[in-house]
This record gives C-alpha cells, sequence and structure tokens, in this order.
C-alpha cells in the first residue's frame, strides 16, 4: 500500500473538495510517499532551521479522515513565500540537499527537479492569492 501525495494551489474554502475533483485544481504537481514529514524536512532546509518534530505542526491539517487515510495540509505562508522567491541556485542547493535525506535517498537532480516544481506552484498560487496544500491518501 502506498501513499498518494498531490501538491496544489486552492483556498480553505476549496481545498477540501481536492479529493473528489482534483480536475477543478489546475496547478498541482502529482507525487507519491511524500508527507507532511518530508514537507517539514524540506521547510527546515529552506529556513535554516534543524528539522524537530515541532516543524510537522507547521503544516496545518485542515483534512483529517478515515483515521488519517485522508489528509490534507496548509503550507505555512512562510513556505509557499520561500519557495516562490526562491534562486534557481537555492532550488538547487535545498533540492539536492533534501534529496539526500534519510526520508528521501533520492537523486540529487530528483530533488532539484521537484523543488523547482514546487516553487512554481508557489508562484502560481501567489499569484492567484490561494495556499498551497499537501494532500495525502493511503
Amino acid at each position: 500500500m502506498g501513499v498518494l501525495a498531490d501538491f496544489f494551489a486552492a483556498t480553505d474554502a476549496t481545498a477540501p473538495r481536492y479529493t473528489e475533483h482534483p480536475d477543478e485544481f489546475p496547478d498541482r504537481v502529482e507525487a507519491k510517499r511524500l508527507t507532511s514529514l518530508e514537507v517539514s524536512t524540506l521547510l527546515a532546509l529552506l529556513t535554516g532551521r534543524e528539522w524537530t518534530e515541532a516543524l510537522m505542526d507547521e503544516l496545518e491539517t485542515i483534512v483529517f479522515e478515515n483515521d488519517g487515510e485522508l489528509l490534507i495540509h496548509r503550507f505555512p505562508p512562510a513556505m509557499v513565500e520561500r519557495l516562490a522567491g526562491a534562486s534557481a541556485e537555492t532550488i538547487a542547493t535545498v533540492g539536492a540537499a533534501w534529496a539526500e535525506t534519510e526520508e528521501l535517498r533520492w537523486p540529487p537532480s530528483d530533488g532539484r527537479d521537484f523543488v523547482q516544481a514546487l516553487a512554481s506552484l508557489c508562484q502560481a498560487a501567489q499569484k492567484a492569492s490561494r495556499s498551497v496544500y499537501l494532500w495525502n491518501c493511503v
């Protein structure tokens, strides 16, 4: 059994509809096996903080269903701002470091490419005055 992970731009009012109507959310990045844990490690790298479990709490849970088998978390605004404004150098450095974390163990280029996709999503979200969300389904 795997964990599906989609990142999408929405508002708090519309985000809960993602599960039933994902096609209504054109600004999205699809993935697998990424949860609030992995996203919190990215947050730590972006902000220069040491990772602690408390960083996971910065991704606010707005949907919790079926004993946690369906979750939607909202990115903290500061994370959206940092990703949206990240330089190519920051994306490459943070992406490679994130890829090498114990949680991911990806090739550095995969980390860079994924962080670039998230940065683009965050830019689109900012332009539309929306937030960025992580949807997980087991």
